[in-house]
């Protein structure tokens, strides 16, 4: 037994109180208190702040110092964080730790290679080359609609066909600047039927 068990147990009785008593005032069980007076206190069986709760309220009660809990509150401390396996790191955790250690490493590596070879070698720049626009060959384009509102259905025919028929020349040597359209006939050239 603790000493300071001892000196629970002694300052309980002299003071005439029955753990009966003493748990009802306290809202703490008889068993416990029980424990806490007769069991060792690193081997009773309660989660370890419980315990320091309990035992420093029931000392206060009786009206004990904190200076004589103090000692028995870090050593209860003191077994809890010895046994605990809460915030122990096993190996798995290291070799966990380890493997992403060596990932971000190789990650790091690969984007300093690859940034490396860019440096080096200068980049392709896409050119989109897009041929020029066709061009007529005469100054005179072919009418509009407002000028194909004056002529006849015949008149429009053939001006139709002739934009339908127009041709570009299959030059294959040829530059971009040298296409050339067929266009349509004039007003002043289609014949007029009167």
């Amino acid at each position: 037994m603790h000493s300071l068990q001892t000196l629970i147990v002694e300052t309980r009785q002299n003071n005439k109180i029955s753990i009966a008593f003493s748990a009802s005032k306290l809202g703490i069980s008889e068993s416990v208190l029980i424990q806490i007076e007769n069991t060792p206190l690193l081997e009773i069986d309660i989660p370890h702040k419980v315990l320091q709760t309990y035992l420093s309220r029931y000392a206060e009660y009786l009206g004990i110092k904190q200076e004589n809990i103090t000692p028995a509150l870090y050593a209860i401390e003191k077994h809890h964080s010895k046994t605990s396996k809460v915030g122990k790191k096993t190996w798995f955790d290291y070799l966990n730790r380890t493997v992403i250690l060596l990932l971000l490493i190789f990650l790091a590596y690969s984007v300093h290679a690859l940034y490396q070879k860019n440096k080096q070698q200068p980049t392709e720049q896409q050119t989109f080359i897009t041929p020029p626009a066709l061009t007529t060959t005469e100054s005179k384009i072919s009418p509009t609609i407002a000028d194909t509102k004056s002529l006849n259905t015949k008149q429009t025919k053939k001006i139709t066909d002739s934009i339908h028929n127009a041709t570009v020349p299959q030059n294959t040597t040829a530059e971009p600047d040298q296409y050339t359209v067929a266009t349509p006939p004039s007003l002043d050239q289609v014949p007029s039927e009167k």
